[in-house]
């Protein structure tokens, strides 16, 4: 199928032969496309590797919608908690994932999250991301990375660059961050194994162009989490995901 016949196709409302074809045109050979609806009762632990600090919760959540729950150890001190597609099992720090099938030379993600109770973490330290990463945790920082991230001590959403030195470009969406779900867009280009553009949208609409700065020059994850607090004097920090999908261009 031509890409003009998928358009029309597209238009028309008329069934595809294929997954493939709904995505791709067939004379396309496509990268690499990952689907997480986070349904049924439990985790699947064949795609997703957890980390935190052993006592944090990462659950299927029981309401309207489903997803999978996040939520940081309850205690005063730091304690972040993830997901990533990049490792099996479980860990207690950040490290290279294992693997990383997303290329900075064109790769995208979408997913559908929000938070369930309380304000957005009412500790200045608490923020939460996600997107792709070589080193999965929650903040990306360290490594080679393209998230969104947002927060208490963030007011908005920024799109954030990571190089592999740590050095971070943030652009600030005008977005700010909300209780209600929200749908989050990455757009990772570049060339020769290094991005060069990364390009943010929220609920449909392009918020942030980031042409200039820090770019991942690795293969990535995805991967998404909170780092923050939980404890007394906080307001509990709970994440639902609900839908991700990322794949190369």
């Amino acid at each position: 199928m031509s890409a003009n016949s998928q358009v029309a196709r597209n238009q028309s409302r008329q069934p595809f032969d294929s997954v493939y074809e709904s995505t791709n045109p067939i004379t396309t050979i496509a990268g690499q496309r990952m689907v997480e609806w986070f349904s049924g009762h439990s985790l699947n632990t064949d795609r997703w590797g957890k980390a935190g600090n052993g006592s944090e919760t990462i659950e299927m959540y029981d309401g309207i919608d489903g997803g999978v729950l996040l939520e940081p150890a309850t205690d005063d001190s730091y304690r972040p908690v993830w997901i990533s597609t990049g490792f099996s099992g479980s860990r207690t720090s950040s490290s290279i994932d294992t693997v990383k099938p997303f290329n900075p030379d064109g790769c995208s993600c979408i997913w559908v999250e929000r938070w369930i109770s309380g304000a957005i973490g009412t500790h200045t330290a608490n923020a939460y991301c996600g997107g792709f990463a070589e080193k999965s945790g929650a903040g990306g920082s360290g490594a080679n990375s393209a998230y969104w991230i947002g927060g208490q001590s963030l007011g908005t959403y920024q799109a954030r660059g990571i190089a592999s030195d740590s050095g971070q470009t943030g652009l600030d969406s005008g977005f700010t961050s909300t209780n209600n779900s929200v749908c989050f867009k990455l757009e990772v280009t570049g060339a020769s194994g290094t991005a060069t553009m990364i390009r943010g949208t929220i609920n449909g609409l392009l918020e942030t162009t980031q042409a200039t700065g820090n770019f991942p020059s690795a293969n990535m994850a995805w991967s998404c989490g909170i780092q923050g607090h939980n404890g007394a004097g906080y307001t509990a920090n709970q994440r639902l995901v609900r839908y991700v999908e990322a794949w190369n261009h």
